[in-house]
């Protein structure tokens, strides 16, 4: 309910963002809040603190594209409720068990992050670190479903033979 009936800046109409538009990064909402990265608390936790932050919307759902974690969140806390079960545990029992995706999750083990190589990005002509890698073996309660997914690259293959297949993975 928080999220029904929002602002938008520069307008008196009041609008609310469907998921696809959430899932898509186009809810109108700013795209990153500290809520939203803060692995001590959940999800809802996270997206009760958002309410007061992404509201007005700083554009009509829709409208643009902006990537972030916070439209992610407040989907994310969508599906919890709705599926009666924490973001993590439905994706492994919708998406990745299904796609034998062994090796993906938001809390990867220790042996996963050592397997990790490091990935850069070029700022002002230097690369630098862009993606530091998780805590081995933690708990994160509140996944940043826009960029804490951990996996292989087999079971990225896995999930992308899924899509070329027009959302089968064999049969």
């Amino acid at each position: 309910p928080d999220y029904a009936n929002m602002g938008v800046v520069g307008s008196a109409e009041l609008t609310s963002p469907t998921l696809a538009e959430l899932f898509s990064h186009s809810s109108g909402m700013i795209p990153d809040s500290a809520p939203s990265y803060d692995e001590s608390i959940t999800l809802q936790e996270a997206v009760d603190q958002l309410a007061d932050i992404v509201n007005p919307l700083q554009v009509f759902p829709g409208e643009r594209a902006n990537y972030g974690s916070n439209s992610m969140a407040v989907a994310g806390a969508i599906i919890e409720q709705q599926a009666g079960e924490g973001f993590e545990a439905y994706l492994k029992r919708r998406l990745l068990d299904p796609l034998d995706m062994n090796n993906t999750s938001f809390n990867p083990t220790a042996a996963e992050v050592s397997r990790m190589g490091p990935v850069y990005i070029k700022l002002f002509g230097r690369w630098s670190p862009f993606v530091t890698p998780p805590n081995p073996d933690a708990t994160n309660l509140n996944p940043a479903l826009a960029a804490g997914l951990y996996g292989t690259i087999d079971d990225y293959a896995r999930f992308l033979l899924m899509f070329r297949n027009q959302g089968r993975y064999f049969g």
